[in-house]
């Protein structure tokens, strides 16, 4: 199991609200112990916990690349 947490506000700034999502994600360690990722943007912010079942070098998360960001519970 993991878990998945974060915001988006338009209204807002959210960039220097790293920390608050670190600390939103280190509150799911029970849910994912083998990792811990953010993503953090002016509008958005991700964080997830994973708990490594498979593709144990490959699954960091959040997955990001220039056009998108991604995290999800499960497996492709």
């Amino acid at each position: 199991m993991c878990g998945i947490t974060g915001w988006v506000d338009f209204e807002r700034d959210l960039a220097g609200q790293r920390a608050v999502v670190e600390a939103m994600t280190a509150t799911m360690a029970c849910r994912g112990p083998d990792d811990a990722g953010t993503w953090c943007s002016e509008r958005a912010l991700i964080g997830h916990r994973r708990l490594a079942v498979v593709d144990i070098p490959g699954g960091i998360q959040p997955m990001a690349d220039r056009d998108a960001v991604l995290t999800f519970s499960g497996e492709i």
